[in-house]
């Protein structure tokens, strides 16, 4: 709970807008998503907004004059470890509206009342403050009006969603009635799970990353991130059965695992802050081989004969011989920042994100051949399939498909939501939306949207793929759901 109070503050907005900070509001009947739901921006013009923590916070902003300002937020807060009640709901509202502005304000009123036509538990509040520490032009101080609703996510309880629609102005200024504010209360959606057809694993944890093999599914979780009393972080991993979603074994991983890669020979398990290299045997999940490969570990991919691994802070793509288990640090000239990799047309393809290019390279010469592609911005997940590479772009929330032997762009899906992770099975392109929890299948035939599936998570973390179901880790649920295929 000490989390999510601290957490939790009302945006009273500055005495100026940062207008650099934001990017403008060009559709109002474009609904923005974040974990466990979306809502539409407020109703009139001049409108802008920003994004905070990826998908956990939304805030827009209106009002060129410094003296009258509105700003409306939406917040998601996960991982609360406390049964919430409309009591402490209710007391949460309180110290988000009067105690949560960042400095000392002098509170004028505040009503809170519980409503069940929301969510089973939810409340409506309503405040005013005024704030003392910023006096205007002779002596005149600023009003802060705001109202919200408070609630628990219906599908699970430790997830908070806070909207908000507040008013500054000078004290010598009215508080105006818009029709703003209640459009934005009222246009909110949460994000519903899908149950029909869709199988879960409680795996008592937070789920990060999923990874199928044959007769193996492998799952990542944080456990203990932030550390203990001791301060001590670390994490584990999981052995599940595809069918039967039973989990056959766990082990605890110390530190922050930044990936996993499956061999016949088992899982091989990176050590974000360790720099360890370790692999588990399949069936005891007891470490068989440590390699010290120090720095930063992020991604890693198996071919026949190694095992390659990037690291974006130091600017390398390394590889671990899988027969002798020595891993060569020939640097690899022309990379800047390498981060993820897949192998196609014999060659590893690499995208690197400061120059926001996809390039190939040799694994024998270990040499960059060919040009390489240019991305828009901020390119991410990247999987191999139909002859083609699928590129993700966060900057543009879209999906570039690339032919490798043309080294050409040839299609651009515009998808408008963010994703953490892409997979290709069955004919199909895979996408999580990892802000409403939806698994979307791209048909490369066509390049469009397939079908779209009803939700099925809240934050999906990860997902993967076997030749009947693709799995979805879920970071807010803590769950593994199996969606079946057909």
């Amino acid at each position: 709970m000490r989390t999510l109070i601290l957490s939790v503050s009302i945006l009273g907005l500055a005495a100026s807008v940062q207008a650099q900070e934001y990017s403008p509001v060009n559709d109002p009947a474009q609904p923005y998503t974040f974990i466990g739901g979306s809502v539409l921006p407020p109703a009139g013009t001049g409108w802008r907004f920003k994004r905070h923590r990826e998908e956990l916070q939304l805030e827009f902003a209106s009002g060129e004059d410094y003296r009258h300002t509105w700003a409306a937020v939406v917040s998601s807060y996960n991982g609360i470890d406390t049964t919430l009640s409309l009591d402490l709901l209710e007391h949460l509202a309180r110290h988000r509206a009067l105690e949560g502005q960042g400095r000392t304000m002098t509170p004028k009123s505040f009503e809170a009342m519980p409503d069940s036509t929301i969510a089973p538990l939810a409340v409506r509040y309503h405040y005013q403050i005024e704030d003392r520490n910023v006096p205007y032009d002779k002596g005149k101080l600023y009003n802060l009006e705001g109202r919200g609703v408070l609630m628990v996510h219906p599908d699970t309880p430790n997830l908070v969603i806070a909207i908000e629609y507040s008013e500054r102005a000078e004290a010598s200024i009215a508080m105006a009635q818009s029709a703003a504010g209640d459009s934005f209360l009222a246009h909110l959606s949460l994000a519903r799970l899908d149950t029909a057809g869709v199988r879960r694993l409680d795996v008592g944890s937070r789920p990060f990353l999923v990874v199928s093999a044959p007769g193996a599914l492998w799952v990542a979780c944080w456990r203990n991130p932030e550390g203990g009393k001791d301060g001590k972080v670390w994490s584990e991993v999981l052995r599940v059965d595809p069918l039967s979603l039973e989990i056959q074994a766990r082990v605890r991983i110390e530190g922050v695992i930044s990936d996993l890669a499956a061999t016949a020979e088992g899982i091989w398990v990176a050590g974000y802050r360790t720099g360890l290299l370790q692999r588990l045997d399949p069936a005891s999940l007891a470490t068989t081989a440590t390699v010290r490969k120090g720095d930063n570990p992020e991604r890693m991919l198996v071919t026949s004969e190694a095992l390659w691994v990037s690291d974006r802070s130091h600017g390398t793509l390394e590889s671990v011989d899988l027969r002798t288990l020595e891993l060569n640090r020939k640097r690899i000239r022309g990379l800047k920042r390498p981060f993820s990799i897949v192998e196609a047309h014999g060659l590893l393809w690499i995208l690197d994100t400061e120059s926001q290019t996809a390039v190939s390279l040799d694994p024998k010469s270990r040499e960059l051949v060919g040009p390489p592609i240019p991305l828009p911005g901020r390119p991410g997940a990247m999987v191999y399939g139909d002859g083609s590479l699928w590129i993700w772009s966060g900057g543009t929330r879209a999906l570039q498909r690339i032919d490798p032997s043309k080294r050409a762009v040839v299609a651009t899906i515009p998808l408008g939501i963010p994703t953490s992770d892409l997979t290709y099975k069955g004919r199909a392109l895979w996408l999580a939306s990892s802000a409403d929890g939806r698994l979307i299948k791209i048909d490369p035939a066509t390049n469009r949207i397939a079908s779209k599936s009803a939700c099925v998570g809240l934050e999906i973390a990860s997902i993967a793929a076997s030749e009947d179901a693709v799995y979805v880790a879920d970071n807010t649920i803590g769950t593994i759901a199996r969606v079946p295929l057909h």
